[in-house]
């Protein structure tokens, strides 16, 4: 009977820090956030030693369109986006509700100097994140799943707002089948130059533009 109150409260635990994700207040999703970062969750993220063969195929996509170009990376974590993609973009900008996450980031491009010159970060929420400029490359990665889809919309379209002239939308989903919404809505609304996906991977990776 203890063991299965515990599993009862892990799950309740869970449930409650997936609604605060999803319909927190800022402060709610930081502290989540934070919380996860604190105790290594995401720390996988870290270990610059992953192989060549586990290169997501993001990255590959960013590769193509960023030479040259300002990024900016909503809900970039611990800036692990800025460490794997070809070093010859001009700014990469990442964004993440986390305080963690971000002096995490921060930290490990600094061990990086010639990458750490043109990086930076900030510390926001996605839904209230003013862009000091306009970039060439706007990423979404693994995040926009943990909005209502009322506000994915209104992410997307208040973010147009900041593409450069020639700019794009980049999305990656990590799972395609259960985000099928989200592409749907993409498919509908914008252009799509590209849709990416790959055998060994249920990730499809969008890259879009708003229609003129």
């Amino acid at each position: 009977m203890c063991m299965q109150g515990s599993i009862m409260q892990t799950k309740i635990m869970r449930l409650i820090h997936a609604l605060g994700k999803r319909i927190g207040t800022q402060s709610v999703k930081q502290a989540i956030w934070d919380r996860e970062h604190a105790q290594g969750q995401w720390d996988w993220a870290l270990d610059t030693s992953r192989t060549q063969r586990q290169r997501d195929i993001v990255y590959e996509i960013l590769d193509q369109h960023s030479e040259g170009c300002d990024i900016l990376d909503l809900g970039c974590a611990n800036g692990y986006t800025g460490r794997m993609i070809a070093n010859h973009f001009r700014e990469y900008f990442g964004v993440d509700v986390s305080k963690v996450a971000v002096e995490a980031a921060r930290r490990a491009l600094d061990r990086d100097p010639e990458r750490g010159l043109k990086t930076r970060f900030a510390t926001g929420d996605i839904l209230s994140f003013v862009p000091p400029k306009k970039f060439s490359i706007i990423l979404l990665s693994d995040c926009l799943y943990y909005f209502p889809f009322h506000q994915i919309k209104e992410i997307l379209y208040r973010y147009s707002a900041f593409l450069a002239a020639n700019g794009v939308f980049v999305v990656r989903l990590h799972d395609r089948k259960k985000s099928q919404i989200i592409v749907e809505h993409i498919e509908d609304a914008y252009s799509v130059l590209e849709k990416a996906t790959r055998d060994d991977s249920a990730a499809v990776v969008l890259t879009f533009v708003p229609r003129r």
